[in-house]
């Protein structure tokens, strides 16, 4: 994510600094900004739709309990 807030910010410097009679320069830099800010949010965004994808979210006492289910199963008594 660090990369993506530096490529923005970069590519929104080069935008700033171009000469504006220079159009098809500043078109192609207007578009690189753009494209980093996408990036840029996608992958802010990418965390939290993550979390909601899962379809199946695993609790901390499943996730605790699964050692001793394993050990339970192996001494041949059921847990479930």
């Amino acid at each position: 994510m660090e990369q993506a807030r530096y490529e923005m910010t970069r590519a929104r410097r080069q935008y700033d600094a171009v000469d504006p009679a220079n159009r098809l320069i500043a078109a192609e830099l207007e578009r690189r900004w753009n494209q980093a800010l996408t990036t840029q949010a996608e992958l802010e965004a990418e965390p939290s739709s993550l979390q909601e994808s899962r379809e199946h979210p695993l609790t901390d006492s499943y996730i605790l309990a699964a050692p001793r289910r394993r050990v339970s199963r192996a001494c041949g008594r059921a847990t479930d």
